[in-house]
């Protein structure tokens, strides 16, 4: 049985999706997971929850929901966070009863830090490409982050 153009075009992007983007996950999150450990002493875990309330998720909620653990493993990693001086609690003051996260300055010193060196370890992998491969490669991860997009809508439904 002859596989139509879409099929074939859909196989080929599966096998090359595959081929590419989980070992270069799997190669960053290694070298993030030495940084983190060696350099700073924290887990991925809570590096991963400082960058995001360095974006901007100031709840223990919103961290439960962007990293997809439940808010009893959120408030565990808080408590750590906090005790390390690294993140700070604030109630908030239009609603008491909600609490707001925020980086301290040891915490953002640490988060800026962090990225810088992230940074140099993702400049360091992509030093290979010259400028048209980094616009191409560029393009191609805002489409991709359209399935994400996609993804993260559904959920929220």
């Amino acid at each position: 049985m002859k596989k139509d153009n879409r099929t074939q075009l859909l196989e080929n992007t599966f096998d090359a999706f595959r081929q590419v983007i989980l070992p270069v996950w799997h190669f960053t999150r290694t070298q993030i997971h030495k940084l983190i450990t060696t350099e700073y002493g924290i887990t991925s875990v809570q590096f991963h929850m400082i960058r995001a309330i360095a974006q901007g998720n100031s709840s223990a909620s919103s961290l439960a929901e962007c990293m997809h653990v439940s808010k009893p493993n959120i408030s565990r990693t808080v408590d750590e966070l906090v005790r390390n001086g690294l993140v700070c609690r604030m109630r908030d003051e239009n609603d008491r009863r909600n609490i707001k996260l925020s980086l301290t300055k040891k915490g953002g010193v640490l988060f800026t830090d962090m990225h810088i060196k992230h940074n140099e370890i993702l400049a360091e992998q992509f030093s290979i490409l010259d400028d048209e491969e980094l616009k191409e490669l560029s393009s191609a991860l805002r489409i991709l982050k359209k399935i994400v997009n996609q993804n993260t809508e559904e959920n929220e439904k």
